[in-house]
């Protein structure tokens, strides 16, 4: 994964929610952001794993996954993702109301390469996806550690 804030090319997002709503608001906060990206929006973990299965399908450069779905929770497919060698390079993104310590550091441990608690407000959720689709994902990756897995904002 490189950095693609500067490169011309579209950043690959998918979105794994049961919150309609808040695929709305998402949608809507990457419409705002300098950098070309595509949204695809599923509503559960099952439908993901799906998805990354099928042969064809472009896979993401960044997932979004929300902990708390029906059928098939974030913290599953964390696990199923990274355990994939052909998944695991993917930027997993966790994406949760909660900032639980418990939940965080089961995310950590899982290979999760951040967690970001779902930002207060519609401005704070564009500079918070700005930043997260901006970032150089393969340096990001050398340097994580627990002080800087988790983004609030």
């Amino acid at each position: 994964m490189t950095d693609l804030s500067n490169s011309g090319d579209t950043v690959n997002i998918f979105l794994v929610d049961d919150d309609e709503d808040d695929h709305g608001l998402f949608a809507e906060a990457l419409k705002e952001l300098k950098i070309k990206t595509n949204l695809v929006s599923l509503f559960d973990g099952e439908e993901l794993m799906k998805h990354l299965d099928v042969a064809g399908n472009r896979k993401p450069d960044i997932v979004f996954l929300d902990i708390n779905m029906p059928r098939k929770n974030g913290i599953e497919c964390l696990e199923e993702i990274k355990s994939s060698k052909e998944l695991q390079q993917i930027a997993v993104v966790m994406y949760s109301t909660t900032s639980n310590p418990s939940y965080i550091e089961k995310c950590y441990e899982g290979g999760a390469d951040m967690y970001l608690v779902k930002p207060y407000g519609f401005e704070n959720l564009i500079t918070a996806l700005d930043h997260v689709a901006s970032m150089d994902w393969k340096h990001y990756k050398t340097v994580l550690s627990k002080e800087n897995f988790v983004l609030t904002y």
